[in-house]
């Protein structure tokens, strides 16, 4: 099975239930990647994730970036569209995120995918989230 998780808000919603989960799916021989946003500026950059991970004590089998915007309502469209895309491109048949908004589009693009939103506190999350 491949596993496809959102960082932000997601992950580190509960980065030690999350650790758990991804080193038992991997040890069970699922692949599991981080599928998360990044601005068109290019941050947060790959190797700020891959130290993020680190920190956490967590590995997974890939990274990657969803391009979005830098403007705020953009990016929620850009980015989706593009988790979406790497989703079916990726054959990815689970996908886990925060945002009601990735979730509904993943799921409208590809209709056979797990779609699984994580609703849970997260002290930066601004209005809409």
């Amino acid at each position: 099975m491949k596993i496809a998780v959102d960082m932000d808000g997601t992950l580190t919603s509960a980065p030690s239930l999350f650790g758990q989960l991804i080193r038992d799916l991997r040890e069970k021989g699922n692949y599991v990647a981080l599928l998360t946003g990044q601005l068109d500026s290019g941050l947060p950059s790959l190797e700020d994730r891959q130290q993020q991970l680190r920190g956490l004590g967590i590995e997974v089998d890939a990274i990657l970036l969803a391009k979005g915007s830098s403007d705020p309502m953009s990016h929620l469209w850009t980015c989706g569209q593009e988790k979406a895309r790497m989703v079916r491109e990726g054959g990815f048949d689970v996908f886990i995120d925060d945002r009601a908004s990735f979730c509904n589009l993943v799921k409208l693009r590809n209709p056979d995918v797990l779609v699984l939103q994580i609703v849970a506190e997260d002290p930066f999350a601004g209005p809409g989230r």
